[in-house]
């Protein structure tokens, strides 16, 4: 977004020193010297006057546990912001399985999920929390697709059965 001119603020939403992938991203958002700000300020940000649109990538799928602490506070001020949010893969603290909320929960008005939907997508409930569904490529090849495909839909069916 910034590279294509738009004004971003990144909240520095962990608890401990980022590593691996997210250490090198910081390491790429710092030597762009773009704006940054600790959790605790966020709710200064994330409100219509200052805030266009909010970006939700705080976890992915592997969350398997509540949202707790200052991230359980930032998802609060998110969906209490009154501007739209968009989802980046699943909206933080959903549960990607079962496509219920494990605790605080992101209510995104559209999610931008990879390659296809999660299999917790199809349970009915979980639109409040993904709002929107779009479904981006990555360039998974057609047969990796089509599994994760039928294996969402042998987990929304047995969901159905109970």
């Amino acid at each position: 977004l910034h590279i294509a001119g738009v004004q971003v603020t990144i909240v520095e939403a962990w608890e401990t020193e980022p590593r691996g992938d997210a250490a090198t991203n910081f390491d790429i958002v710092s030597a762009m010297k773009l704006n940054t700000i600790p959790a605790h300020d966020a709710a200064e940000y994330l409100n219509r006057e200052s805030t266009d649109l909010v970006i939700d990538a705080l976890f992915g799928t592997g969350l398997k546990k509540p949202i707790e602490g200052d991230p359980a506070k930032l998802v609060e001020l998110m969906n209490a912001c009154g501007v739209p949010i968009l989802a980046i893969d699943l909206p933080s603290g959903l549960d990607c399985d079962s496509g219920r909320p494990l605790g605080a929960c992101v209510k995104a008005t559209h999610t931008v999920t990879f390659v296809a939907e999660k299999a917790g997508f199809g349970y009915p409930a979980s639109r409040q929390f993904t709002g929107e569904i779009i479904v981006c490529g990555i360039g998974a090849p057609r047969e990796i697709v089509d599994a994760i495909l039928r294996d969402s839909s042998q987990v929304s069916a047995a969901d159905e059965r109970g």
